[in-house]
């Protein structure tokens, strides 16, 4: 009896700890955002006064993609 007790119980840990968990796309994009707050906007100000610089900046798209402001007109403050 006790010998059969030991094979159930090793027979049932060993059917319960093999089920498969999937993880979806949508969950983990679900949990990664939770867990540590994404996506985060990050600003930071960059002063360059030369227009190649800006000019560079504008070229490379990056402007479009939304990742950086250009400021096209100086206040007097900044200069």
């Amino acid at each position: 009896m006790k010998k059969l007790s030991c094979i159930l119980t090793v027979v049932i840990i060993t059917i319960t700890s093999c089920t498969n968990k999937t993880l979806d796309e949508k969950t983990a994009i679900e949990l990664i955002k939770k867990e540590y707050q994404y996506p985060r906007i990050l600003d930071y100000d960059i002063y360059r006064s030369d227009p190649e610089h800006a000019r560079k900046v504008l070229n490379s798209g990056l402007e479009e993609k939304g990742m950086v402001t250009v400021q096209r007109t100086q206040k007097l403050k900044d200069i």
